[in-house]
């Protein structure tokens, strides 16, 4: 369960999206407001499992995550068409007073996907066809789709 934040949003209001340690965001996304040493970082529509109350967050990988230990190589990048919803898992949603801030959340989307790109001044590249919608395990319809 995701630490509260609710001191800050009573002040604050309503977060646009969550980073990837849980916390509030008021300004819009860009993947430079996440870690230093992130390689690739999906920006995302999830779902409270037990309200479907949805959120936007973000979730990161770094060199460090992307190696295996064991093969002592490193693993492919995360893709969202390649690997599916869990390999984008945020674990439990925001807290926001329901029963299901310790359930874990459902992935609905990446809104955005990005990938460090070393060749560029803009740090980051943004790969638009990797941007999708998976269908909702639990069957239901994610907000504004049909």
């Amino acid at each position: 369960m995701w630490r509260d934040y609710e001191d800050i949003i009573q002040l604050a209001g309503m977060p646009l999206w969550y980073d990837d340690n849980g916390a509030p965001r008021y300004q819009p996304f860009r993947p430079d407001m996440l870690g230093v040493y992130d390689e690739t970082i999906a920006y995302l529509r999830i779902a409270c499992q037990y309200c479907n109350r949805q959120f936007e967050v973000a979730v990161s990988w770094t060199k460090l995550d992307l190696f295996d230990r064991e093969k002592k190589e490193m693993r492919d990048e995360p893709r969202p068409k390649q690997h599916g919803p869990w390999m984008f898992h945020y674990g439990d949603p925001p807290r926001h007073g329901c029963v299901g801030d310790t359930m874990n959340s459902e992935p609905i989307a990446v809104l955005q996907f990005w990938v460090r790109d070393y060749k560029s001044d803009t740090l980051f590249r943004r790969i638009p066809e990797e941007e999708i919608v998976w269908p909702m395990e639990s069957g239901r319809t994610p907000e504004g789709e049909s």
